[in-house]
């Protein structure tokens, strides 16, 4: 028995309509571009890929957990592709359809309610799960309980590229003066968004000042 990337999405991927991952274009998982470095990731990477891809391959020489490893190394694969693919224009303006219709909840600030956006806080996988940003007001927020996607499958860099490519303004001033003044060991300002992530537990950054020094 064969089986390729459609049987694959059949069986191990969530396709409906309120799915949080978006639909990766055949032409993103066709280049081989897209998969580099993702090896150190994602065991029997090369058998993977070809999977995503579309080829076929035997079954009948794979033992049942074989199978299932092999299974769920596809689904990290397509998932750290999927935080890849969010960051181009094509895959950003479909998450912005998702986004639109209110896929990921709203904002809980009673000022706000505007509609969220998933994140991750690092672009390697098993680091912690997704969250929920509000392109609104910059704040971050945790998803509901249910939810237990790894937040590799956004990444970080997805709201400078939904705020660049949707042009949604910021509705409030999110940070003190005090943040937006912070300098690192070069005396550049830190970035907003970044930030953020500090205040969310991802590094320390006096720490990462000391560490430089």
């Amino acid at each position: 028995m064969s089986r390729g990337m459609k049987s694959f999405r059949a069986m191990y991927m969530d396709t409906s309509p309120n799915s949080w991952l978006v639909e990766i274009d055949d032409y993103y998982l066709q280049s081989s571009v897209s998969y580099y470095g993702l090896n150190a990731h994602v065991d029997h990477c090369s058998r993977a890929s070809m999977i995503i891809k579309g080829r076929s391959f035997d079954t009948s020489e794979y033992s049942q957990s074989r199978l299932e490893s092999l299974a769920e190394s596809c689904r990290l694969l397509y998932g750290l592709l999927h935080q890849r693919f969010i960051s181009t224009e094509d895959g950003t303006r479909k998450l912005f359809e998702k986004y639109q219709r209110g896929i990921y909840g709203r904002c809980p600030r009673t000022a706000c309610k505007n509609k969220l956006i998933p994140m991750g806080f690092d672009i390697e996988p098993n680091k912690g799960k997704v969250k929920l940003w509000c392109p609104q007001c910059h704040d971050i927020y945790n998803p509901p309980s249910h939810i237990h996607i790894d937040g590799a499958f956004f990444g970080p860099d997805l709201p400078i590229m939904f705020h660049k490519i949707m042009e949604i303004p910021l509705k409030y001033k999110a940070f003190s003066t005090y943040l937006n003044q912070r300098r690192d060991s070069q005396g550049n300002i830190v970035p907003a968004i970044k930030q953020r992530l500090y205040r969310w537990g991802e590094q320390n950054p006096k720490k990462d000042d000391e560490n430089a020094e």
